[in-house]
């Protein structure tokens, strides 16, 4: 056994980039399996968030080709810098704008950006675990894997902006290539990329930017309190010093990308009144959903729906837990770093492990909703941009990175097999000879045990949920394909007689018709909404109401456009 160990090892390692590159297409052949073995006919996501998306996409690529204001996509008419209801998702164009160049179609476009963003994620988090762990091929294969599939993020695919979380360590490879380079002008470029790349998050996707600033600030303070506890301080700020120029630089990068995020979101933040904390705890996270990884989980769902109730399984807002190895594990690598910390090999990945152990146990409690209240109030109260959250039990999904960060950091600090041994001893178990079989199956059950694990985890992330996969490609093609040609008495339209099971579809219908056929559309979908826009198409005074928003606005009254006859209504007011 410990001979084949060592053969797989050594492939590994000799090939370790091409062993990534396999891993990560048989864990997003897994993940995507819906959308790739549809041929991409059903794209992941709802038929809420996710056309939204889309069209937010789109809009970017009509802005490129000229044919849009860019803070201003068509909705909400004639109101100005609607782009700021919403995400951005400007930092999806570097996938999503070239595939619409070569011809794919938005939806294609879309679908191929959110596996290329796992990509993004897994890649990062192998090179940190590979070039500043110093981890074997396996385990750093296995914990990427674990982070860039997680399960709560499969589970909570409805919301496609979820998967802005896989550039956070995009930033943190940058941040620590910028830290170990020894040119000055690469600790510099690094900086920089590092600190603009977290300002584009911030515009691209607000929540996973500001998860990533919060759970970040979490790891780095408690790392300098564990280093100044073992007396480092002058240690800490000696390294501080010698790197202030890469600090200030990504500072000065932060900065300017949060330019044209303030000009995007301020105006939109002025027109709307802050989140109070009662409307968003009723989002929150209970104790129970400390377990609640869905009832589809492979290896938990039927305990976990013995436990919980149907509806709160289906509730995306409140399954968001870190899947039960994994927290242990990450619990249990904090235990043991704490006992050894001062004599550990590795000091700076057993402080960070640490850390981060730590924090992955705070951040599982911090978005709990207790009957008494919960520790989210004081983040809403007091830390800038706290009250911009709504769902913010989506910080768990943030919570599953760190939670790898403080397993792989044990590994590291945790070192070769017979470490700890007699030196004559550790270096024939090493050598696989002269040493007792004792110590020889001893050496191969430490090199194996932490991989079955491992490999535990990344079962344990595995989940048959279908819900929220039934966004039909062609179907949504076909809506905006179809639409007749516009009278030119028509200065913008309203939609009616739509046969949807939901009113939020209804007016995303509108938004994806008004972009295709370059009329803008009073009505609107968004996280917030205009001061005095109220249209709602189940109501009966729904036309009504599109007609005095249009007198409010000093617009002449839109057009109404039957979505099922395929024709325009022109009011007979106008």
């Amino acid at each position: 056994m410990r001979a084949a160990v060592d053969a797989v090892a050594t492939w590994l390692r000799s090939h370790r980039w091409a062993a990534a590159l396999l891993s990560w297409l048989v864990g997003a052949t897994v993940f995507f399996r819906t959308p790739i073995f549809s041929g991409f006919d059903t794209i992941t996501g709802d038929r809420g968030d996710a056309r939204l998306i889309v069209f937010l996409h789109e809009h970017w690529w009509l802005v490129w080709t000229g044919d849009a204001e860019w803070r201003s996509p068509p909705m909400f008419h004639p109101v100005d810098g609607t782009l700021g209801y919403s995400d951005t998702f400007i930092v999806n164009q570097a996938v999503y704008a070239p595939l619409r160049l070569l011809g794919a179609d938005p939806f294609v476009s879309f679908q191929v950006g959110l596996i290329v963003l796992t990509l993004v994620g897994f890649a990062s988090m192998f090179a940190i675990l590979d070039r500043h762990l110093g981890l074997p091929p396996a385990p750093a294969l296995l914990l990427s894997a674990t982070a860039a599939f997680a399960n709560n993020l499969y589970v909570d695919t409805g919301h496609p902006q979820l998967y802005s979380v896989q550039i956070i360590p995009a930033i943190v490879l940058l941040g620590l290539e910028a830290w170990v380079a020894e040119s000055r002008r690469r600790r510099l470029l690094l900086s920089a990329a590092a600190g603009a790349l977290l300002g584009l998050l911030l515009w691209s996707n607000f929540y996973f930017g500001w998860f990533a600033a919060l759970v970040g600030g979490f790891v780095v303070l408690g790392g300098v309190a564990i280093g100044l506890a073992l007396g480092a301080g002058r240690t800490i700020w000696a390294a501080v010093v010698e790197r202030r120029d890469a600090i200030v630089v990504a500072l000065a990068a932060l900065g300017v990308m949060l330019v044209p995020f303030l000009v995007t979101y301020l105006p939109a933040l002025e027109d709307s009144e802050p989140r109070s904390y009662d409307e968003v705890a009723g989002l929150a996270p209970r104790p129970a959903d400390i377990v609640n990884v869905g009832g589809g989980n492979v290896v938990w769902g039927r305990l976990v729906g013995s436990l919980l109730d149907a509806e709160r399984l289906g509730q995306l807002h409140r399954n968001v837990a870190v899947t039960p190895v994994l927290l242990v594990a990450a619990l249990a690598a904090g235990i043991a770093l704490a006992r050894r910390l001062r004599h550990a090999p590795r000091p700076a990945p057993a402080v960070v492990g640490l850390a981060c152990s730590l924090v992955a146990a705070f951040v599982v409690v911090l978005p709990i909703q207790f009957s008494f209240g919960g520790i989210w109030a004081w983040v809403h109260r007091f830390v800038p941009g706290g009250d911009a959250i709504r769902v913010y039990g989506r910080i768990e999904v943030v919570n599953v990175w760190v939670a790898c960060a403080a397993i792989a950091c044990w590994l590291a600090v945790r070192g070769r097999p017979g470490a700890d041994a007699d030196p004559d001893v550790a270096r024939d178990v090493a050598d696989g000879g002269g040493a007792a079989p004792g110590d020889r199956r001893l050496a191969t059950w430490r090199s194996v045990a932490p991989i079955l694990l491992l490999g535990v985890i990344v079962a344990e992330q595995l989940n048959t949920t279908s819900l929220f996969r039934e966004l039909d490609r062609g179907a949504e093609l076909a809506l905006v394909g179809d639409v007749a040609e516009p009278p030119a008495a028509c200065p913008s339209f309203y939609v009616v007689d739509v046969e949807e099971p939901d009113i939020d579809y209804t007016n995303i219908d509108a938004i994806l018709i008004a972009q295709e056929i370059g009329l803008p559309t009073v009505n609107g979908y968004s996280g917030l909404r205009p001061p005095g826009w109220w249209l709602q198409p189940e109501l009966p005074t729904y036309e009504a109401d599109a007609a005095d928003w249009a007198r409010t606005s000093g617009i002449a009254v839109p057009c109404a456009y039957d979505v099922v006859a395929n024709r325009w209504i022109v009011t007979a007011s106008r």
